[in-house]
């Protein structure tokens, strides 16, 4: 069972599109997940109650409380195949002890400086982690809510500034698509939107599938920082 973390100090830099597009993908794709919303926004549930949600090999769960987190992780191994955490955008215990306990960490971010800020906290984060568990925890930086086609200049110098750092970045970005805010109006999942007139619906699957073979991709080659 792999844990995958999808953290931001940071609201707003897309992190439940991030969580809930990588599980409905894998999910279509035949693996069991259990996706976590440890929001206190609680979008994943709201998504989760509405109709055809999501192939029946995917499971949305509250999260429990800070102390009873650990165990509830613990209660899950041999579940499924991928446990994914929706973390809330502040620093706490359960953001810790997830951080911790992950296989993967994703930290989405936008394209600006302040954005950028609140990931390198994270980034901290995790570093402060790997010396209290004596192991590295692998982690991603994905740009998301992108131009399809044009790279703005901050961005770019943001991106720039992540690599010359030898922080690992995805090359695919989640870009700017009306279909994956479309998934919270409708519920379900991208393959789902079809024909309900959702537009570029085609380009954010392909996005989206591109994501999560990058996604695979990095978490079985384990730590990126060196290869990023």
């Amino acid at each position: 069972m792999a844990v995958i973390s999808v953290t931001s100090p940071k609201g707003g830099a897309g992190k439940t599109t991030t969580a809930t597009v990588l599980s409905t993908i894998l999910a279509e794709r035949g693996q069991k997940v259990i996706l976590i919303d440890a929001d206190p926004n609680e979008a994943v549930t709201r998504w989760a109650s509405r109709t055809e949600v999501a192939p029946p090999n995917l499971t949305v769960l509250p999260v429990a409380n800070e102390q009873k987190f650990v165990s509830q992780l613990d209660e899950l191994t041999g579940r499924a195949e991928f446990v994914i955490l929706d973390l809330e955008g502040r620093a706490s215990r359960t953001v810790a002890n997830a951080t911790a306990l992950s296989d993967f960490v994703i930290i989405p971010v936008k394209g600006s400086q302040l954005d950028a800020e609140q990931a390198t906290r994270h980034i901290e984060l995790i570093h402060d982690q790997e010396r209290v568990i004596r192991r590295p925890i692998p982690f991603g930086l994905l740009f998301t809510q992108t131009h399809p086609a044009i790279t703005p200049k901050t961005q770019a110098f943001v991106a720039g500034a992540f690599k010359d750092n030898g922080e690992p970045v995805f090359s695919v970005q989640l870009c700017e698509r009306e279909a994956f805010r479309a998934i919270f109006s409708f519920g379900g999942t991208l393959a789902g939107l079809k024909g309900k007139g959702v537009g570029g619906l085609a380009k954010a699957i392909e996005n989206a599938d591109a994501f999560v073979d990058e996604f695979l991709a990095r978490l079985a080659g384990g730590s990126e920082r060196a290869a990023a």
